[in-house]
Protein backbone atom coordinates (compact mmCIF):
# COMPACT_ATOMS: atom_id res chain seq x y z
CA UNK A 1 0.00 0.00 0.00
CA UNK A 2 1.23 3.28 -0.98
CA UNK A 3 0.29 6.40 0.50
CA UNK A 4 0.92 10.21 -0.68
CA UNK A 5 0.67 13.21 1.60
CA UNK A 6 0.05 16.51 0.14
CA UNK A 7 -0.59 19.65 2.34
CA UNK A 8 -1.71 23.00 2.40
CA UNK A 9 -1.90 26.08 4.74
CA UNK A 10 -0.01 24.04 7.56
CA UNK A 11 0.78 26.80 10.06
CA UNK A 12 1.80 24.71 12.56
CA UNK A 13 4.56 22.22 12.09
CA UNK A 14 4.60 20.17 15.30
CA UNK A 15 0.70 20.02 15.06
CA UNK A 16 0.77 18.54 11.62
CA UNK A 17 3.35 15.90 12.56
CA UNK A 18 1.44 14.70 15.17
CA UNK A 19 -1.96 14.17 13.35
CA UNK A 20 0.20 13.04 10.14
CA UNK A 21 1.76 10.43 11.93
CA UNK A 22 -1.31 9.36 14.01
CA UNK A 23 -3.47 9.54 10.92
CA UNK A 24 -0.60 7.47 8.75
CA UNK A 25 -0.63 4.73 11.82
CA UNK A 26 -4.65 4.85 10.89
CA UNK A 27 -4.34 4.53 6.92
CA UNK A 28 -2.04 1.28 8.27
CA UNK A 29 -4.65 -0.79 9.75
CA UNK A 30 -6.78 -0.54 6.35
CA UNK A 31 -5.93 -3.94 5.43
CA UNK A 32 -8.34 -5.03 8.51
CA UNK A 33 -10.26 -2.51 8.89
CA UNK A 34 -13.01 -2.92 5.83
CA UNK A 35 -15.24 0.22 6.93
CA UNK A 36 -13.55 3.21 5.89
CA UNK A 37 -16.36 5.60 8.34
CA UNK A 38 -14.67 3.97 11.07
CA UNK A 39 -11.18 4.79 9.83
CA UNK A 40 -11.92 8.05 9.47
CA UNK A 41 -13.94 8.20 12.95
CA UNK A 42 -10.61 7.46 14.36
CA UNK A 43 -9.19 10.25 12.68
CA UNK A 44 -11.61 12.30 13.53
CA UNK A 45 -11.62 11.40 17.12
CA UNK A 46 -7.53 11.74 17.60
CA UNK A 47 -8.21 15.25 16.16
CA UNK A 48 -10.76 16.01 18.23
CA UNK A 49 -8.68 14.81 21.43
CA UNK A 50 -5.61 16.67 20.29
CA UNK A 51 -7.70 19.95 19.38
CA UNK A 52 -7.13 22.15 22.85
CA UNK A 53 -3.39 21.39 22.77
CA UNK A 54 -2.78 22.71 19.30
CA UNK A 55 -5.74 25.22 19.87
CA UNK A 56 -7.96 23.62 16.66
CA UNK A 57 -11.27 25.32 16.63
CA UNK A 58 -12.66 23.67 13.38
CA UNK A 59 -12.40 20.29 11.95
CA UNK A 60 -13.45 18.19 9.24
CA UNK A 61 -13.09 14.58 8.00
CA UNK A 62 -13.34 13.73 4.49
CA UNK A 63 -13.26 9.81 3.97
CA UNK A 64 -16.81 9.26 1.86
CA UNK A 65 -18.39 9.77 -1.19
CA UNK A 66 -17.69 13.53 -0.97
CA UNK A 67 -14.27 12.83 -2.09
CA UNK A 68 -14.33 9.34 -3.56
CA UNK A 69 -16.32 8.53 -6.86
CA UNK A 70 -16.84 4.68 -6.96
CA UNK A 71 -14.89 3.56 -9.66
CA UNK A 72 -11.36 5.69 -8.48
CA UNK A 73 -12.11 3.36 -5.12
CA UNK A 74 -13.13 0.14 -7.25
CA UNK A 75 -9.17 0.86 -9.20
CA UNK A 76 -7.79 0.67 -5.57
CA UNK A 77 -7.65 4.13 -4.87
CA UNK A 78 -8.77 6.33 -1.82
CA UNK A 79 -8.94 9.39 -0.49
CA UNK A 80 -8.53 10.62 3.13
CA UNK A 81 -9.00 14.68 3.30
CA UNK A 82 -7.85 16.13 6.42
CA UNK A 83 -9.32 19.91 7.09
CA UNK A 84 -8.94 21.96 10.61
CA UNK A 85 -8.50 25.56 11.69
CA UNK A 86 -6.85 26.84 14.70
CA UNK A 87 -8.32 30.03 16.53
CA UNK A 88 -7.20 32.96 15.49
CA UNK A 89 -6.33 31.96 11.88
CA UNK A 90 -7.61 33.06 8.52
CA UNK A 91 -6.39 29.98 6.70
CA UNK A 92 -7.89 26.46 7.17
CA UNK A 93 -5.23 23.85 6.95
CA UNK A 94 -5.30 20.80 4.47
CA UNK A 95 -4.12 17.33 4.54
CA UNK A 96 -5.18 14.97 1.75
CA UNK A 97 -4.14 11.10 1.89
CA UNK A 98 -3.98 9.32 -1.62
CA UNK A 99 -3.57 5.68 -0.81
CA UNK A 100 -3.11 3.29 -3.81
CA UNK A 101 -3.20 -0.66 -2.97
Amino acid sequence: MDVDVKTKNVHDKLCFEDINEHVLATISLLDIMSDMEDVADMIETYVVDVAPDYKIDQIDIMADARNNKYTTVKSGTFIIDVFYKHINCYNITQLTYTITR
